[in-house]
């Protein structure tokens, strides 16, 4: 409403610098009791792919973080909140990433490497008791209590982790896929197959595709996705599956090093490596780079939804 009121009024004087010191003449003569916070998210939403778009974002938190100086100084209760994915984050040509992540940012990170034996500690396990907690209040734990202890001959947490990229969006989509085919008090193996199944198709598959939104073209897109389909592997060397997709006009056009540096850098896909065949992930540890001379593994949320 300001903005458009300046843009009414001052049309021959209108220019950013005016605008911005017209809001902090206003600002520093508000009085509140209350706290505000301007939370900006969604800003992978507008990628694709241009360098001017992340010089874009890297300008939008250092102007965040004047002006959340500028409330500061003159005590006014306010602060200007920018939610940015830790992958994209990363590739912004900002020269004081590093000062911005130590001094002025929180960084959530839901894969804990002692969770991966102690399920108590996952804090993705602790958030879903959270949420079942609020319809059942009596309800301690919903997976000792309500789901089968074993899973594809492994404890069911874990093998319900496997099909995330440990992330809550992730991990509360698949429960949610699981409840849709529950009909008795507790879960049966069955509900966790279609679940499973479900999940995979329709939420797993559909969050890969846009990863790759604004990296390539749509038609790319599903010729790439019939690509992986069509070659029937979850594990292969990148150059055996450039061979193959070089028997198709359309999926040899595709620029697969950078596709699957994509997808590395989602963790959509990990690498297999070292003579005990150790699968190493993006989400167990952000300094990890794809590799196109070591073997590749489909994650398993997205290996199922092809199999399925």
């Amino acid at each position: 409403m300001i903005l458009a009121l300046l843009m009414t009024t001052h049309k021959k004087n209108f220019d950013l610098t005016y605008i911005i010191n017209y809001l902090k003449n206003l600002l520093e003569n508000i009085t509140t009791n209350n706290h505000h916070y301007i939370i900006i998210d969604g800003l992978d939403e507008i990628l694709t792919g241009r360098d001017i778009q992340y010089k874009s974002i890297a300008a939008l938190i250092d102007r965040a973080k004047e002006w959340n100086l500028f409330f500061r100084r003159q005590n006014i209760p306010a602060k200007i909140i920018i939610l940015c994915r830790t992958d994209l984050f990363e590739r912004l040509p900002h020269p004081n990433k590093n000062k911005i992540r130590q001094d002025a940012a929180y960084e959530f990170d839901w894969f804990d490497e002692s969770s991966v034996t102690d399920y108590s500690r996952c804090n993705l396990i602790k958030l879903a008791n959270l949420r079942a907690k609020l319809e059942c209040p009596s309800l301690n734990n919903l997976f000792e209590e309500l789901l089968p202890p074993k899973y594809e001959d492994q404890p069911t947490i874990q093998t319900l982790l496997e099909y995330t990229r440990h992330t809550p969006r992730d991990f509360l989509q698949l429960l949610k896929k699981i409840q849709e085919y529950c009909d008795e008090p507790t879960v049966s193996i069955q509900a966790i197959e279609k679940g499973i199944k479900k999940y995979s198709m329709n939420y797993f598959l559909p969050e890969i595709r846009d990863e790759l939104v604004g990296y390539l073209e749509n038609d790319q897109i599903e010729a790439f996705v019939h690509l992986l389909s069509s070659y029937r592997q979850r594990e292969f060397l990148l150059r055996d599956i450039r061979a193959y997709a070089e028997q198709n006009p359309l999926q040899a056009q595709l620029d697969l090093d950078n596709i699957f540096y994509i997808l590395f850098e989602c963790s959509a896909i990990g690498h297999l490596s070292g003579p005990n065949n150790l699968f190493y992930i993006k989400y167990r540890n952000r300094n990890m780079c794809f590799n196109p001379n070591e073997r590749i593994m489909l994650h398993k949320g997205l290996w199922k939804s092809f199999t399925a």
